[in-house]
């Protein structure tokens, strides 16, 4: 949210999650996914979003223009977050993890350096995070 929004200075219900018309990427994208089943496995489904847009930039730029709070990666708003235009929220009982996937032709070996990222991975799935 931006740092006006009465979010910003306070705790969020889930309740309030689920309710609220969120700014979200379009049906199918990971993002989207992750926050349908967080809020699905509490019994709540995602509001009607109050935008639905085809990619991360557009989400991060409408939210930054005040136009409704969203879900998104730390990482796509790690700068706006460090500029203050954004601000994060918890929500009390939410936890929206993301499974990601490498994807690779089975034709192609993999490089080395490839090789170890995903041996890194396995034996490291999911880092711990604040």
């Amino acid at each position: 949210v931006t740092p006006d929004h009465n979010w910003a200075r306070r705790t969020v219900t889930v309740a309030e999650v689920a309710t609220t018309p969120l700014i979200l990427r379009e049906q199918g994208s990971g993002t989207r996914e992750a926050l349908e089943t967080a809020l699905g496995e509490l019994g709540r489904e995602v509001a009607p979003p109050l935008l639905e847009l085809g990619s991360t930039a557009a989400v991060r730029s409408a939210t930054a223009a005040g136009n409704a709070p969203t879900v998104i990666s730390r990482l796509a708003v790690a700068t706006e977050l460090e500029r203050d235009q954004l601000v994060e929220v918890d929500v009390d009982g939410l936890d929206i993890t993301r499974e990601l996937r490498a994807v690779w032709p089975v034709t192609r070996t993999l490089t080395a350096l490839a090789a170890e990222f995903l041996e890194q991975i396995e034996r490291h799935p999911r880092p711990a995070v604040d």
